[in-house]
């Protein structure tokens, strides 16, 4: 098989029912980053006009006049298929070294090892430390399991909830801390709801908070205007906010049937001292 060139329908059809698949792997992602001076290539291999293997590299030039590539969320292909893997890696490079490139970076959609809700290792869960093997083999340089995000864009721990189930099925999974906050949050007024264009200034501000405290890179509001242009419906941005009205009613509800219970318990006070 030879390394080709791929069409963006011929990408997105194989990259959207590839099990590894995330949203990094759309050419929507692809025009997003082109606005911020990167570029996209598509290649893999085909078999019968059919792809069996596929990537998205990004390209942008560095400093030092030369380029550096990225396959966000890495290949998509069978990463078990060892030399399935080193033959793309090979084919890769060669394309990186052909376009100006000196490096490539993935960071494969792939569990390493499975852990619980605590961060526990699942016993006889999934282990991939086959595949980190043969990365490293290939000449893949792995970064640990550090836990710092200061320097880096992509988190690198991911908890994944499995939301087959009924509602009641999912919330009763979650941890007696996490059911707490969510009751307390009911119980306080807050709501959620999907973000409207107009208040992108406050999902901005969120953000730029949240950075400064927990130590992560933020991006500026054009970023955030862009995404939601390229990705359309494939972006949902939430916001929590605290409904001061339906709140202070429901605290006049509840002061008001206090006020009943006090004055029931004084009159049956009353009645006792008579």
């Amino acid at each position: 098989m030879k390394l080709e060139t791929l069409t963006e329908e011929e990408f997105n059809e194989f990259s959207l029912k590839h099990e590894q698949y995330t949203f990094y792997q759309n050419t929507s992602w692809g025009h997003l980053k082109s606005l911020n001076g990167w570029k996209m290539h598509l290649v893999g291999y085909k078999t019968k006009n059919t792809v069996i293997a596929g990537a998205m590299l990004l390209e942008k030039s560095t400093p030092i006049k030369k380029k550096m590539f990225y396959a966000p969320r890495g290949f998509l292909l069978n990463y078990n298929d060892k030399d399935l893997v080193k033959n793309f890696t090979y084919d890769i490079k060669q394309y990186v070294k052909r376009n100006g490139g000196f490096f490539i970076k993935i960071d494969p959609y792939l569990i390493y090892e499975e852990r619980d809700i605590d961060g526990e290792i699942v016993k006889d869960g999934i282990n991939n430390e086959n595949i980190l093997k043969t990365l490293k083999e290939l000449g893949y340089k792995y970064y640990g399991r550090n836990t710092k995000t200061e320097k880096e864009l992509q988190p690198r721990w991911m908890f994944a909830l499995d939301l087959d189930g009924t509602t009641d099925e999912i919330f009763n999974n979650f941890s007696n801390d996490t059911k707490r906050y969510i009751h307390r949050c009911e119980k306080n007024g807050l709501e959620v709801h999907e973000m409207k264009n107009d208040e992108l200034d406050k999902y901005k501000a969120i953000m730029e908070h949240t950075a400064k405290r927990r130590g992560f890179i933020d991006r500026p509001i054009s970023y955030y205007e862009s995404m939601i242009k390229e990705l359309g419906k494939d972006v949902k941005i939430l916001l929590c906010t605290l409904n001061t009205t339906n709140l202070l009613e429901k605290l006049n509800t509840e002061k008001e049937q206090i006020e009943k219970d006090l004055e029931y318990i004084e009159e049956k006070i009353k009645e006792n001292d008579g």
